[in-house]
């Protein structure tokens, strides 16, 4: 398989490998991710479920979550947020086949959504490699990128996010 990364990241990514938690249930999409991830350089251990992620995230120093929003009969933001109170500043993209939900995730504390079934591989590496090198920030002060979405809706939900806030805080 040829890399489908852009040069400056495959030079980025040699100086010190990435660490990814994968966490998806479909054992196709799994080994297909793994196989995508492992040809550009990044580390990966994969699970199918929230115990797998959880011994996963014990037996390894893991960079980025990778975790699908359904995990047949468990909820990815559910198992994230056990991962969560394990490595509070964990940097997440979850991958959703339910658009239009991003704001609602970005909430929960997700940095980053790939939309499925179509996943835009060489933006998904940018977004592992750029998240997994930023300095560790609080969830709060982390960006939030919905992987695909133009930089102007990104900032509208963003804006979205921040009268909501404000309105919360009073």
């Amino acid at each position: 398989m040829a890399s489908l990364a852009p040069l400056w990241l495959k030079e980025q990514t040699v100086a010190r490998k990435v660490t990814i938690l994968l966490v998806e249930d479909d054992l196709n999409v799994r080994q297909a991710l793994t196989q995508a991830l492992t040809v550009e350089n990044f580390s990966v251990v994969a699970a199918a479920n929230s115990d797998e992620a959880l011994s996963g995230l014990a037996a390894n120093s893991i960079d980025v979550l990778l975790i699908d929003h359904d995990l047949g009969s468990e909820s990815g933001i559910n198992t994230f947020a056990q991962l969560r109170k394990i490595q509070p500043n964990l940097p997440v993209i979850l991958m959703s086949a339910r658009s239009g939900r991003n704001t609602a995730f970005f909430a929960k504390g997700v940095n980053a959504v790939v939309e499925k079934p179509l996943l835009d591989l060489p933006l998904l590496f940018r977004a592992l490699s750029e998240l997994a090198t930023e300095p560790r920030a609080s969830v709060a002060e982390t960006a939030h990128v919905s992987i695909g979405q133009t930089a102007a809706q990104v900032r509208d939900e963003r804006a979205s996010v921040d009268r909501k806030w404000d309105t919360t805080q009073g």
